[in-house]
C-alpha cells in the first residue's frame, strides 16, 4: 500500500492562533503519500458554520474547491480571506444553487472528484418544513446528482449523532422537526446509491469554539458507537479533509466524532503542550471495519446487508424484560422516584395518605405509569440502553442509585403508615429530619467531621457497587478513551 499508516499530519499553532490554518508542507506530504488522486472537490452548505470551515481546511489542502451558494454576496464576504490571496483565489469558485433546482445541482457537482455535503436546516429559523427539505430531500437530490455526474468518485455526508440509533440525547435534537429522521433518510439514499461514501456523524457543535481543541482531543469511533458529546466544528473540517485527502482508507465508513479531555497533566505548560498539535484522525480511521459496497451483487457487503439478522420488536420487548435486561429496574426507579416525590407533597398539602391517595387517583396514577413504562421501553427495545446517556449531570449511574434509594424510601414509608405506628410518611420525614437535625446540634465540631466522612464513605461504597456491574457489562471499554498511535 502505497500510503504509510502511521503517518500524523501536524502543524504549527500558536496557543492564541486561529484554528483553520495548516502548514503546507504537513499537507503536501499527506497528499503526496495518500493514494487517492483528489484533485477537486464541491462543497455543499458552504457558507454555514461547518461548511465555511472545510473550505477553508481543503483550499488550504491545495485542492481546487467550488462552493455551493444560494448568495454571491454572502460568499464574498465568507470567504474574503481566501480571495484577497493571490495564490488560493484561484483555487476558490462558486456555483449557484437551489435544492429545488436539479439542474443547478448537476452543474455545481459538474467535474467535481469529490462532493462534500454540509447541509442543515438553520437552527435560529423557525420553519417546520426545513428539515425535510434540506436535510432530506435537499441532500437526496444532491446525491443523485453526485451519482448522474459521472466524474464524483466519493461523497463525504456530515450528518449527527443519533440517526443510526434514536434514543437519549438525540430524541431531543429530534424534536427540531424530526431532524434526525431527515438526516437518516439521507443516509440510507446514500448507502444505496452506488457511489463511494464516507458518512461523518459528529457529537454535539453548538456550545465548542474554535479553540475547543486545546483541551479536548478528537476521537473516532464505528457506527453506532456514541450517544453523546461534543466537538467543535473545526475538528469535524480536519476530519472530513482526512476522508478527502485519503479515500481509499476513510471510503464506506460510518465515523462518529466526540471529544476526550487532554489530560491536564499534559496543559501545565500550555504554550508548549499546543505549539505543534495533531490535526491528523487518519490513524483512528484505519482501524474502523470498511462496510464495503453492500449494491455491489454477491460481495460480503451485499450478503450481510440482504441476510442480516435484525430481531423482532418482541424479542427486543423480551430481552428487555427479562432476568438481565435492564427494563425493570429502570422503569420501577423512575417510578419509585416520582411516587416519592408526588406522595410527600400531596401528604404535606392535602395531609392524604399514600393509600388514600392512590384510591382518590387511580386513574391518574394508572396514565402515570403507562405513559412512564412506554417512554422508558420504547429506547429499550430499540436498543438504546439507559447506560448510553451522558448529557451533563444526566448519568446512568446517577439515576440508577437515585432510583434505588427511591424504591427503598418509599417502600418504607408507605409500610410504615399500613404498620406499626401508621404515621404519615412526611410526619415521618419530619420527625426523622428533627432527629437528625437535634443530633447535629449536639455535637461537636470533630464529630460532625467524623459524621460527614462515614456519610461520604457509605455514598461512595454505594456508587461503587453501582458503578462495577456497569463496568463489566462493558468489558472495560474506555469509552472512546483510545489514543491514536
Amino acid at each position: 500500500m502505497r500510503m504509510k499508516m502511521k503517518m500524523k499530519m501536524r502543524m504549527r499553532i500558536p496557543v492564541a492562533c486561529s484554528s483553520s490554518s495548516s502548514s503546507s508542507s504537513s499537507v503536501a506530504t499527506v497528499k503526496e503519500e495518500s493514494s487517492g488522486s483528489t484533485g477537486s472537490a464541491y462543497v455543499a452548505g458552504s457558507t454555514g458554520r461547518t461548511g465555511q470551515r472545510v473550505v477553508r481546511e481543503l483550499v488550504d489542502a491545495g485542492l481546487k474547491v467550488k462552493a455551493g451558494v444560494r448568495s454571491s454576496d454572502k460568499f464574498r464576504d465568507t470567504f474574503d480571506e481566501i480571495l484577497s490571496s493571490q495564490d488560493k483565489a484561484t483555487r476558490l469558485s462558486y456555483e449557484m444553487t437551489s435544492l429545488e433546482d436539479a439542474e443547478s445541482l448537476e452543474r455545481g457537482v459538474s467535474g467535481a472528484d469529490v462532493v462534500v455535503c454540509c447541509l442543515g436546516a438553520p437552527e435560529d429559523e423557525f420553519n417546520f418544513d426545513n428539515p425535510r427539505r434540506i436535510d432530506g430531500d435537499g441532500t437526496i437530490a444532491l446525491i443523485d446528482a453526485a451519482k448522474a455526474s459521472g466524474t464524483v468518485e466519493h461523497f463525504i455526508l456530515v450528518t449527527s449523532l443519533g440517526t443510526g440509533r434514536f434514543g437519549w440525547p438525540a430524541s431531543i435534537l429530534n424534536l427540531f422537526f424530526g431532524v434526525l429522521h431527515h438526516k437518516r433518510r439521507a443516509e440510507e439514499h446514500l448507502l444505496a446509491s452506488g457511489l463511494r461514501y464516507t458518512i461523518v456523524r459528529p457529537g454535539g457543535m453548538e456550545r465548542p469554539t474554535d479553540d475547543y481543541y486545546k483541551e479536548h482531543k478528537m476521537v473516532v469511533k464505528g457506527e453506532d458507537t456514541q450517544f453523546g458529546g461534543q466537538v467543535s466544528r473545526t475538528q469535524v473540517s480536519w476530519c472530513v479533509k482526512e476522508c478527502v485527502l485519503n479515500p481509499a482508507v476513510c471510503e464506506n465508513k460510518v465515523l462518529e466524532l466526540v471529544t476526550k479531555e487532554i489530560n491536564p497533566g499534559k496543559k501545565k505548560d500550555e504554550a508548549k503542550a499546543f505549539e505543534e498539535y495533531d490535526t491528523s484522525v487518519i490513524d483512528q480511521i484505519t482501524k474502523i471495519k470498511s462496510a464495503g459496497d453492500p449494491t455491489v451483487v454477491g460481495s460480503p457487503a451485499w450478503y450481510t446487508a440482504k441476510y442480516a439478522y435484525t430481531p423482532s420488536k418482541l424479542d427486543a420487548l423480551v430481552r428487555a424484560m427479562g432476568f438481565k435486561g435492564t427494563a425493570p429496574e429502570v422503569v420501577n426507579g423512575r417510578l419509585a422516584m416520582l411516587a416519592l416525590v408526588a406522595g410527600l407533597g400531596e401528604e404535606l398539602v392535602s395531609g392524604k395518605p399514600i393509600g388514600q391517595q392512590v384510591v382518590d387517583q387511580y386513574f391518574g396514577i394508572a396514565l402515570t405509569i403507562a405513559a412512564v413504562t412506554s417512554g422508558s421501553l420504547v429506547p429499550l427495545v430499540k436498543g438504546v440502553e439507559v447506560k448510553h446517556a451522558d448529557l451533563g449531570p444526566f448519568k446512568s449511574v446517577a439515576e440508577k442509585l437515585n432510583g434505588r434509594v427511591a424504591m427503598l424510601a418509599f417502600s418504607y414509608l408507605a409500610l410504615g403508615e399500613s404498620f406499626g405506628e401508621k404515621r404519615l410518611a412526611i410526619d415521618a420525614v419530619k420527625a426523622s429530619f428533627a432527629e437528625v437535625t437535634g443530633v447535629l446540634a449536639s455535637l461537636d465540631f470533630k464529630a460532625i467531621l467524623f459524621g460527614s466522612a462515614i456519610f461520604l464513605l457509605l455514598g461512595l461504597t454505594t456508587s461503587l457497587a453501582t458503578l462495577a456491574p456497569i463496568q463489566l457489562l462493558l468489558g472495560g471499554d474506555d469509552g472512546g478513551e483510545e489514543e491514536a498511535s
